[in-house]
């Protein structure tokens, strides 16, 4: 997530809520920059995530194509995208 979109604290604080209601752990990776994004995707993967969430913004939407091959790459099998429609449809 980038901590600079005023969007994703509103959603994050949501997600958070509704992980916490079905018991799902999430981890929190913050990026401002595509390196930082692709070196979060990386952490995910070490640290066993089975699959990875982004919140939408520009920097996320740009670099989604490098997410997915870096998710494929370091075999986190899952990439959910938010459509920016909140709460999800």
């Amino acid at each position: 997530m980038n901590p600079d979109t005023p969007f994703s604290a509103l959603a994050l604080r949501e997600l958070k809520a509704a992980a916490a209601v079905t018991a799902q752990p999430i981890q929190v990776f913050e990026a401002r920059s595509a390196d930082q994004i692709l070196t979060g995707v990386e952490a995910a993967a070490k640290a066993g995530a089975p699959g990875l969430l982004t919140l939408e913004d520009a920097l996320l939407v740009s670099t989604r194509r490098q997410i997915a091959e870096r998710a494929i790459t370091t075999r986190c099998n899952r990439v959910s995208c938010d459509t920016g429609r909140w709460p999800a449809r």
